[in-house]
């Protein structure tokens, strides 16, 4: 793997213990340029050592590079701690990363490929882990310039509440956590979600929290995310900060200053802080007609149930006879399939389905296997060993049971699932409601239905992005550009600080696109936990530093506020805003759903 064409980050993360000290040298200079850190955040954290041995050589040994070998922690310390030693000269030159989705792509996959796979790192696949472990990592004990760092956390579904938890263990002191629903556990705290199944394909570990694999109810995430609050300090000593319930309407991204724009019983309200984390997850259904996918001229409005439904054996009968109409299939239509087979078989009821989808053929034949067809490749089941953990879960047994059921069936009338499928709209006459549908060889089908269900996946419209101050690479997806850290881009291709919002981070949902298709699942989260606490230390010890720097100017005592929390105004306070901004002003307040998908 030639992962020097990269980044530094991917070499550090391949080549781990093997570099020579002057080749580290060299990657971690250019990893820091690569961000934009400041050399005086670097050199403070470096003198931490007096105070918590090895501070800098843990953070960068155990959550950058990720490397289980903890005597190479001193080799890190030292080794960053010279960079800004004359005598050494300039470090060579590396190939600089601009954050780039194809750099980020190395940067996830540079452990899974590394020949350097021992201890936790054999966990770790491509934007994927099945463990994390702050290992006690904790901010030096009697720094209380990083410990009262604000940070905001937008969000409190399960990339929220992980990081709260993360960032607690960590020792900060000043968090905040902002989400509409008032509560930890988002999306896994409805019914529909916590009802249904968990999918996860292996044992996941977080702060030593243990998550057996799939199968088994998705209420044990539920469980889980409790653990993760641990209201009882069963597990955890520290508390995490209670959740204010409030309407996130739009972020504006400064360097070190974001201000968040929120909504509550009281009114609209802006809040300030240098460091932000934005977890708002799922967002909305996806528009049903997708170019080069499935088209439909049927407005979002007429495409029929948008989520995924727990069905009770009341909602089953009362589906007795009916014909439903499914288009897509991913693993929300699969469990839609395991529960009408379920029903059918043990109450003798007769609810008919078609599932209509984009695949062809060949890829419902061969669902484990990547095939080629008119030009593209497709692969059905979720690839487990990478992992890509978003497709169809057909490594589940009741999964592939529902599934090979449903495209083998002898009965089109009453289950069938129909590939190939380009385009489809609805006719109505006579009382009855009709789906017409084309199919790659030009051939049209219809029949008549009683509910459609129309679950091809959910994001965030571009307006919302604007809103949020990210910026959006593809609309229909709602896909964002960022660091590999999640940190949030400004000017995708610029170099170091100009290429980002300092201090605000994604993650999660948030962080999805076909380069990162697992950033919405928990093992997404956990491989991206330990580069954005990296980051949220570094920034915010910037922000410290400017802190003290801007009190020595206007004469202001050193000593830190013991109160240090985040500053809310009137939000008409702040207007005009980014004037001269590409951006222009925060647009008008949009509709944020704060969850996430397992």
């Amino acid at each position: 793997m030639a992962t020097s064409a990269f980044s530094a980050v991917a070499d550090i993360r391949y080549h781990e213990t093997s570099l020579s000290t002057s080749r580290l040298r060299s990657l971690l200079h250019s990893a820091f340029a690569d961000k934009g850190y400041a050399e005086e955040a670097i050199a403070y954290l470096a003198a931490r050592n007096a105070t918590t041995s090895n501070f800098l050589g843990f953070l960068l040994g155990h959550f950058l590079m990720r490397t289980p070998d903890t005597g190479y922690y001193i080799i890190l310390q030292q080794t960053a701690d010279a960079l800004f030693n004359p005598f050494y000269g300039p470090p060579r030159e590396v190939h600089p990363y601009t954050g780039t989705p194809q750099e980020n792509t190395a940067i996830d996959a540079s452990i899974a490929t590394s020949p350097a796979r021992d201890g936790f790192r054999r966990s770790i696949g491509r934007g994927s882990a099945r463990f994390f472990s702050s290992q006690g990592f904790r901010l030096p004990r009697y720094d209380r310039m990083l410990k009262h760092t604000p940070i905001a956390i937008l969000g409190a579904g399960a990339a929220g509440t992980m990081t709260a938890r993360v960032l607690v263990n960590a020792g900060f002191l000043s968090i905040s956590v902002l989400d509409q629903t008032g509560r930890y556990g988002g999306i896994w705290n409805q019914p529909n979600v916590r009802g249904g199944s968990k999918n996860n394909p292996f044992n996941f570990s977080f702060e030593g929290l243990y998550v057996s694999e799939a199968p088994g109810p998705g209420e044990t995430i539920t469980r889980f995310l409790e653990r993760v609050v641990d209201p009882d300090h069963s597990h955890f000593s520290l508390p995490l900060p209670a959740v204010k319930k409030a309407k996130v309407l739009g972020v504006e991204p400064g360097d070190l200053a974001s201000h968040i724009t929120y909504s509550d019983e009281t009114g609209q309200h802006i809040l300030e802080a240098p460091i932000v984390i934005n977890t708002l997850g799922l967002g909305k259904p996806l528009a049903p007609s997708r170019v080069g996918v499935m088209t439909t001229d049927m407005p979002a409005y007429e495409a029929g149930i948008r989520w995924q439904q727990i069905l009770d054996e009341r909602q089953a009968r009362a589906l007795d006879g009916k014909l439903l109409i499914f288009t897509g299939l991913g693993n929300s239509t699969a469990e839609m399939l395991v529960q009408i087979q379920r029903y059918n078989q043990q109450l003798g009821l007769h609810i008919r389905y078609k599932v209509l989808t984009h695949y062809p053929k060949v890829a419902l034949e061969q669902p484990d296997t990547t095939v080629a067809w008119k030009e593209k490749l497709y692969h059905l089941y979720r690839d487990t060993r990478l992992p890509q953990l978003t497709r169809l879960a057909g490594d589940l047994a009741e999964i592939e049971r529902a599934f090979t059921q449903a495209r083998d069936s002898r009965y089109p009338d009453c289950e069938e699932i129909v590939p190939e499928v380009t385009h489809w709209t609805i006719t109505r006459g006579n009382g009855t409601k009709t789906l017409v549908f084309t199919q790659a060889d030009g051939s049209t089908r219809s029949c008549n239905f009683d509910q459609l269900y129309t679950l091809i996946g959910y994001g965030h419209r571009r307006e919302e992005l604007d809103a949020l101050g990210l910026l959006v690479t593809d609309d229909y997806l709602g896909s964002i550009a960022y660091d590999y850290d999640g940190e949030i881009q400004r000017a995708v291709g610029a170099m170091g600080r100009e290429r980002i919002c300092p201090g605000y981070f994604g993650l999660g949902s948030l962080l999805k696109s076909p380069q990162n298709p697992n950033a919405q699942v928990i093992p997404g989260i956990l491989f991206r936990l330990s580069d954005t606490l990296t980051s949220v230390i570094i920034r915010s010890t910037e922000y410290g530093l400017r802190q003290r720097k801007n009190r020595t100017l206007v004469g202001s005592p050193l000593k830190p506020t013991r109160r240090p929390i985040l500053v809310a105004r009137d939000a008409d306070s702040l207007l005009p805003r980014r004037s001269g901004d590409a951006r222009g002003e925060l647009p008008p307040p949009s509709n944020i759903e704060s969850e996430i998908v397992r």
